[in-house]
């Protein structure tokens, strides 16, 4: 009993006791953290005050990272179902994003109309010739869905119709426009064939490319760079160094 009661306890002694670094906990979580309501102020009232309180201890009690880690973790590794209607679980314990459309875009079922495709090469025309007007060069590139570079790993009961909004975008303005475009998928395919255990080209539990992704990307549009400006070399791989880490990275 003694140990159910300390259980319960614990977050709340810990957040008297401790308090937690909220800076560095809006920067991880890219939000700005409930604040401790304010009583007595215009307009103020018991229920006010304790809805305000409420979202205020959500985002401040004890241990609520951790506890937090071991909740998702316990639904996403021991049940195989996502703690968030924002994930989708995939096949060995991969995460992909449900956000911004991003399964029914992996999936091509709602691929651009030809007056979207339009729109893109009149934009991007129009940056590429307002920049030229002051001397700078214009290249444009996309990141690629963790999806166009690890398919095989998102679950199977999601299956393809039809091409991606980048197939399309790719091939439009090939046919009907001269902006340079870069394409990073084939030289981040070609970093998969390195992947290894604990070292892969995008983050499993994540949405974005690790720093190995990163580097293939970079070395890609470095070379790019160079063709256009003869007075650019950027960094060669030889001037970096990946060291293996254990931090999780990502989302």
């Amino acid at each position: 009993m003694s140990l159910f009661v300390l259980a319960i306890c614990a977050p709340v002694l810990r957040q008297v006791l401790i308090g937690d670094n909220t800076q560095e906990r809006e920067r991880s979580e890219f939000r700005k953290l409930g604040e401790f309501p304010e009583w007595g102020v215009e307009g103020a009232s018991i229920w006010t005050f304790s809805r305000d309180f409420d979202a205020w201890y959500g985002d401040h009690f004890g241990f609520r990272a951790r506890l937090l880690r071991w909740h998702n973790g316990l639904k996403w590794l021991g049940f195989g179902v996502s703690p968030s209607e924002s994930m989708v679980q995939g096949r060995d314990g991969w995460m992909f994003t449900t956000d911004s459309r991003s399964i029914e875009m992996y999936r091509g079922t709602m691929p651009f109309t030809g007056s979207e495709l339009e729109e893109w090469r009149w934009s991007l025309e129009g940056r590429r010739d307002e920049l030229a007007r002051h001397g700078i060069e214009y290249v444009f590139a996309i990141g690629p869905s963790k999806w166009e570079i690890y398919p095989e790993k998102m679950p199977g009961r999601i299956t393809r119709v039809g091409p991606s909004r980048l197939d399309q975008l790719t091939a439009y303005m090939e046919k009907h426009s001269d902006v340079h475009m870069v394409d990073l998928r084939p030289v981040l395919l070609e970093a998969k064939q390195g992947d290894e255990e604990g070292d892969l080209t995008y983050y499993p539990l994540g949405t974005h490319w690790t720093e190995r992704g990163a580097m293939a990307a970079y070395q890609r549009l470095r070379a790019e760079l160079s063709a256009l400006l003869p007075g650019y070399r950027g960094s060669p791989v030889s001037d970096f160094e990946l060291v293996r880490s254990n931090h999780p990275g990502d989302s």
